[in-house]
């Protein structure tokens, strides 16, 4: 029996509080054929009484209301089928195309929660889906009286009652990924309500619907984070730390993340990646390298925030971390392993908490573990561990002259005369077994055989899913030949998808290379519709041979690679943005993009270009492109999710051009000088554009065999990108942009 067109949410009466009530709107926007019905308080406690008396003794003697909304969610669903969802849930997309063919669905929390709650595989009860009659919730009902005097609402009625009923039932059930819908978690959204509107931005591809965990009748008793305190080895503080509510520091103290490296570049690459992503925005990178291979120190060679070691050879590990030590400008320091994975968070969490306690130092008591080659991945059990250490420089000793294990007695002289911090957020690390660690397989084998925690099948996916969205999983698998299938299911179903051309000009983009990998393995159209140009030239940072390596791994991905060599020996000096340099740069940038376009078309419907320093944007933004039913067209570029835009050659104009802005023939005027952004349209499907930019631009590929180019001499003041749309307009082909639709750029 399939699953009927009906949404049921809860309130106490029939006033939805102001708060929610956009929320609601969502899921009767998204779903126009749906029948939706508010049920109340009394209303539930009728349902029951009529449909399951004998449960009504237990149902009334629940101390805490939410169990009872808990049990009449269950009965409703038991009895008229349907979707259940919490008013503080936001519905991204109609979800006819997810519960067509099912009969049942539930779906994960974020693994946060599942690690707070310790229930591997926790199930969320504030959406749910069911055919009615559905013989799985009779479980679930006989459940609620066997649990009945279980403290708590989330033991004996809600999440944790239903994960082991889902434990319990022998047949197949239907279960989503947290990103499906709960693509944040708790503390994610525990923002400020002016800013609740921005989450959505910050949802995966993957997302259908977002939690936004309001939690009237838990918050202030939300689980936090794990957080100890010992003093000279002696516990001080065992308890608990939301570290959302970890009060701002003071001043921003200087964090040198301090690698030691030899001969891993693609892999180091990765770490230093993490390094960037860092949202501590005082924090340097000291980069040991002790390798005969140059290609690193010439990748990070004049990088901001980087300095680039390279130490006599044949020194022992202890030795180079000193070395590193000794470079180091900041008062606190971060080991930072060349083979490893940070959250972009892991700098910010662990000062926080070591600050909040007056510590001299903070680790991990739990990381992530990864084996790529076995495909397993982990908690780990609980101990300082050592690859996590963020610290004041001062309160440590010397590292030990020995070519492994030199961190353990550094940590240990920590812990022995220290004020350490220990915090529990394995999700902050990921400690990768990949072939070459300084410690065998058999080491390995044991941490993972004392795991807290290692789901398998589904479960282990949908982890590393996670995972994946703040740390680069994917590219480091295919570094290391073993890259996880994390690819989502397609968000909606495309009855035909056209043919396309993704062009990108590379030069010097060595750093960018495996994210931009990752989001086109993302994207949403077949391989037989999807092909690739490039066109890279006079790179100085080795961008050629990666490209060619991460090539290498994704000729499946692709219809067609053609990729073109162009040593155009354009070298300018000084900064790029300056005004006078502008009419050359940007000449030179259409030349570019003209010789690959006639090297690279065939016989495409549509061309996307993408420049190599976009470093997010959704799955389906093809799809979302296509639909504004536009020949040219580009997305909302931005540096951060709900920012300011960023590419400034996409704008309206709002009056003449003022002559005085007219430099070296090109139109060059102050930000918002007679020009309208698209931040400034936000609300509007799409809004008609005067100029476009070029980190990503959708094009009919007719119009590109047309003759529509990037003029390389202004037109009519326009050049490049905005000389396209000038171009076009004398066409008669109208350029639009697409507000609600952002893509982020590297800053």
């Amino acid at each position: 029996m399939p699953i009927p067109k009906l949404l049921h949410q809860t309130w106490r009466d029939a006033d939805i509080p102001a708060r929610w009530r956009p929320l609601q709107a969502t899921w009767v926007q998204h779903h126009p054929t749906w029948t939706w019905r508010l049920w109340t308080d009394a209303e539930l406690r009728a349902l029951v009484a009529a449909d399951v008396p004998w449960l009504l003794p237990i149902y009334d003697a629940y101390p805490d209301p939410i169990q009872r909304v808990d049990v009449a969610r269950v009965v409703v669903l038991r009895r008229f089928g349907g979707l259940y969802v919490d008013l503080d849930y936001e519905c991204l997309r109609p979800h006819d195309a997810l519960l067509d063919g099912h009969e049942l669905v539930l779906g994960h929390e974020p693994a946060v929660h599942a690690h707070q709650q310790q229930v591997p595989g926790l199930l969320c009860n504030a959406w749910m889906a069911s055919a009615p009659r559905h013989p799985f919730w009779d479980l679930v009902l006989a459940r609620f009286v066997r649990d009945a005097r279980l403290p708590g609402a989330l033991a004996s009625t809600g999440p944790i009652l239903l994960t082991r009923c889902a434990q319990a039932w022998r047949r197949p059930l239907h279960l989503l990924d947290a990103a499906a819908i709960c693509p944040l978690d708790a503390w994610e959204t525990d923002v400020p309500p002016e800013d609740a509107h921005r989450l959505a931005a910050r949802c995966g591809p993957e997302a259908w619907a977002l939690h936004h965990w309001s939690g009237s009748w838990w918050r202030g008793r939300l689980p936090p984070r794990g957080l100890d305190l010992l003093d000279r080895g002696q516990p001080v503080i065992i308890g608990q730390q939301d570290l959302h509510a970890l009060p701002p520091p003071a001043d921003h103290p200087l964090i040198s993340c301090l690698m030691v490296t030899r001969d891993r570049c693609a892999q180091a690459l990765l770490a230093v990646e993490c390094f960037f992503h860092q949202t501590w925005p005082e924090r340097e990178l000291v980069v040991v390298d002790d390798g005969d291979d140059p290609t690193l120190r010439d990748l990070l060679r004049d990088r901001e925030r980087v300095q680039v070691l390279h130490p006599e050879p044949g020194q022992p590990l202890g030795a180079l971390r000193n070395l590193a030590l000794a470079h180091a400008r900041g008062a606190w320091v971060a080991q930072w392993d060349d083979d490893d994975l940070s959250a972009p968070r892991r700098l910010e969490a662990q000062l926080a908490a070591a600050r909040s306690l007056a510590a001299d130092a903070c680790l991990l008591r739990r990381e992530t573990l990864w084996w790529p080659a076995r495909e397993r991945w982990a908690i780990s059990s609980e101990r300082p561990w050592e690859g996590t250490l963020v610290a004041r420089r001062d309160a440590l000793t010397p590292y030990p002259p020995l070519r492994r294990g030199e961190d353990t007695p550094v940590v240990d002289a920590l812990l022995r005369e220290r004020r350490v911090a220990l915090l529990d957020a394995p999700e902050l690390y990921v400690y990768v077994a990949h072939g070459h660690n300084t410690f065998s397989e058999a080491h390995f084998a044991s941490l993972f055989h004392a795991a807290s925690h290692e789901p398998t099948g589904d479960a282990r996916v949908a982890a590393m899913t996670e995972a994946a969205r703040a740390v680069p999983l994917r590219a480091l698998g295919r570094v290391l030949g073993a890259e996880p299938d994390l690819r989502p299911r397609p968000r909606r179903r495309v009855v035909e998808t056209p043919s396309v051309l993704v062009l990108t000009p590379m030069r010097d983009v060595a750093l960018h290379l495996p994210r931009y990998f990752d989001l086109l393995d993302r994207l949403e159209v077949p391989a037989a519709r999807l092909s690739l140009g490039i066109l890279e030239g006079d790179s100085a940072d080795h961008s050629r041979a990666l490209l060619d390596h991460h090539l290498a791994g994704v000729q499946r991905r692709f219809r067609s690679i053609r990729v073109a060599s162009w040593s155009h020996g354009h070298h300018p000096e000084g900064d790029r943005r300056a005004p006078a340099a502008q009419r050359e740069r940007r000449a030179h940038l259409a030349r570019c993009r003209n010789r690959l376009l006639s090297h690279a078309l065939r016989d495409e419907a549509w061309v996307l270009w993408i420049d190599a320093d976009v470093i997010d944007y959704p799955a389906d933004v093809l799809h979302r492109l296509l639909a504004a039913d536009a020949r040219v067209a580009v997305p909302h570029c931005v540096l951060e999710p709900g920012g300011p835009t960023f590419d400034l050659n996409s704008f309206q104009l709002t009056a003449p051009e003022d002559p005085a802005t007219l430099l070296d023939g090109v139109w060059q005027p102050p930000r918002g000088h007679g020009r309208r952004y698209l931040d400034a349209l936000r609300g509007q499907e799409r809004a008609p554009l005067d100029g476009v930019g070029g980190t990503m631009l959708l094009v009919d590929a007719e119009l590109h065999r047309e003759g529509l180019t990037f003029p390389v001499s202004p037109l009519d003041g326009y050049l490049e990108t905005e000389g396209l749309a000038r171009l076009a307009q004398r066409w008669g082909v109208q350029a639009w942009g697409l507000p609600d639709l952002e893509i982020v750029h590297a800053r």
